[in-house]
């Protein structure tokens, strides 16, 4: 129940697996956040970032640049048969936790002890910095980073969106799957991201 996706003959790629959604049907869900050099193949440049590397995830864009006319995923599309959006609020919450409703993807006994495995998160040896995706645990649906690296965006809600997860620069309980900020217009900070959720992939 996973797809790699190359984006042209020489581009890179990007996994999906196939996870059950909170209304009983299934999604396909990029298993690590967006990465820059995913976001530079598409769009060509790179959003303004001081930590830069190419499997880095992608951060500091505004939603514009993610939904717009002419943005992320208008282009993955159109280039390359990609059709994806961003998750909703339910739908993060649901395969972050693999379907539980605990606070952590490993259960709420000793967080502090364990989150370290899962997410890269300030008071977890980040040194204030992302690291490369997918170096930590998976949660039980093969998910990587749902606590830490960097925060997720999901989709805009009356020019609002919920931003979901830890990042780098969070403590333990920022980290839960539980706890949201939202932010409006704009939203430039550099510790948010996003995960792909694919509408439709290409044929093999």
């Amino acid at each position: 129940n996973r797809r790699t996706v190359t984006l042209g003959d020489n581009g890179p790629s990007i996994e999906f697996v196939r996870v059950p959604a909170p209304n009983g049907e299934q999604l396909w869900v990029g298993t690590t956040e967006t990465t820059q050099k995913v976001w530079k193949h598409v769009l060509g440049e790179l959003p303004p970032m001081e930590h830069q590397g190419d499997d880095l995830p992608v951060s500091n864009m505004t939603n514009d640049a993610i939904a717009e006319r002419g943005g992320f995923l208008r282009k993955l599309s159109s280039k390359f048969d990609v059709n994806c959006r961003l998750p909703t609020t339910e739908e993060w919450r649901f395969f972050a936790g693999a379907g539980e409703s605990a606070g952590y993807c490993f259960g709420d006994e000793q967080a502090e002890s364990y989150l370290g495995d899962f997410a890269n998160y300030k008071t977890g040896g980040s040194n204030g910095k992302p690291e490369p995706v997918g170096k930590r645990l998976p949660n039980l649906w093969g998910l990587y980073d749902v606590h830490g690296n960097v925060r997720e965006r999901c989709s805009l809600v009356d020019g609002k969106t919920d931003v979901l997860g830890g990042s780098h620069l969070s403590d333990v309980e920022e980290c839960r799957i539980d706890r949201s900020s939202d932010i409006w217009g704009s939203g430039l900070l550099p510790d948010i991201g996003f995960r792909l959720v694919a509408q439709r992939l290409p044929d093999n």
